[in-house]
Parts: structure tokens; C-alpha cells; sequence
């Protein structure tokens, strides 16, 4: 489970990604930030943060952002030879993590609703990425609350290396921020440095 880390620090404030507000700040992609670390680049909404996040394993890389409101939005994990993924593998163990991380961080009754489905396959790290998504059920204090919906995207590039791209959101959450996780994830490719 080598999401629990990043899940953690994407959701430690789970709760508000429910309460996005109309007044909150959209993405900010008309001044884009870089990201370069080395391993991956992309640009990114000039008010948002990316945190990188510390992995037991150093052939696993891990990097969340965060919007302008400070909730976590879009994770990207990169590996090196042998840790191959998928993306049906990778969105159930999110889902379940994302789950574990909310109902222990919020409160909130959280669960992996599924079933896993197939996403549009969209272009990452200049190739063709293969897509899943799920939803999680959430309730506070019996309330039922609207679901989340993860989907993650992985690539795999030969032997040398693969990536997983994960998103995590409501439909508050995905009509505020669509723009910036689409500025990432269009930009998103290997470093040249």
C-alpha cells in the first residue's frame, strides 16, 4: 500500500473537497508553473502547490497537487523497471486506500463503491494511456453524501519505466478544477534534464 503516504497528504482535508464553494478560486492556467523534477515535467495552475511525496521505495516517485483551496486533486507516480502497473490494478487500490484515508482523516464513512469501468484512454507522457475509474461512497453523520469518483491512467514505456496518473473528485471539485488537471495531464511527459 504505497499510496497510504500520498493519500494522506492528498486528503488532510478531505472533508472541504465536498464543500468546494462556488467563491473559491478556479485554477489559474493563464500564469502556469513548471514542475521538473528530474524524472517528470509538466506545467500546472500557477495557484496551485506540488508537494512531492516521500516513498519507502526510491524506485517509486510520487507527486501531488494540491488547488487553490489546499485539497488535494491530482497524483502522479512515476517508477523505474519492474514495478509495472495497470490502470484497472492501480484505481481499485487507490479507490481502497482513498477510502481507508478519509474514513480515518474526516470521520466520514467512506467505501470503494465499483464497479471498475474502463475511462477514455487519453495521451500521457506522449503515449497512449489506458484508463480506469470508480466511485466511493461517503456518508457523515447518516447523511449520504455525492460520491467521489477516482480514475487513474497508467503508461508503460517498455522496460525502462511507467507512470500512473490519478485523480481524485466530486462534481463541485471537477467543474472548479477541470481546467487544471487538464493543463497537467496535457502537458504531463519524461524530463530532459
Amino acid at each position: 500500500m504505497a499510496f497510504a503516504g500520498l493519500l494522506l497528504a492528498l486528503l488532510a482535508c478531505a472533508g472541504g473537497v465536498l464543500l468546494a464553494a462556488p467563491w473559491l478560486s478556479p485554477p489559474d492556467v493563464a500564469r502556469p508553473e513548471v514542475w521538473d523534477d528530474g524524472r517528470i515535467r509538466f506545467s500546472y495552475p500557477g495557484n496551485w502547490r506540488v508537494e512531492e511525496v516521500r516513498l519507502p521505495s526510491r524506485q517509486v516517485r510520487q507527486v501531488a497537487l494540491a488547488d487553490a483551496a489546499g485539497q488535494g486533486v491530482l497524483s502522479i507516480r512515476t517508477a523505474e523497471p519492474g514495478l509495472v502497473s495497470s490502470p484497472r490494478t492501480d484505481v481499485e487500490a487507490i479507490a481502497f486506500d482513498v477510502a481507508r484515508a478519509t474514513s480515518a482523516q474526516t470521520g466520514m464513512s467512506a467505501s470503494a463503491e465499483g464497479p471498475t469501468l474502463p475511462a477514455p484512454t487519453r495521451t500521457l507522457f506522449g503515449a497512449r494511456a489506458e484508463g480506469a475509474t470508480t466511485s466511493l461512497r461517503l456518508s457523515a453523520g447518516g447523511v449520504v453524501l455525492p460520491p467521489w469518483n477516482v480514475t487513474a491512467w497508467s503508461v508503460v514505456e517498455g522496460e525502462r519505466r511507467s507512470a500512473t496518473a490519478w485523480v481524485v473528485w466530486d462534481e463541485a471539485t471537477e467543474r472548479l478544477d477541470a481546467a487544471g488537471v487538464a493543463l497537467v495531464l496535457d502537458t504531463l511527459c519524461w524530463s530532459e534534464r
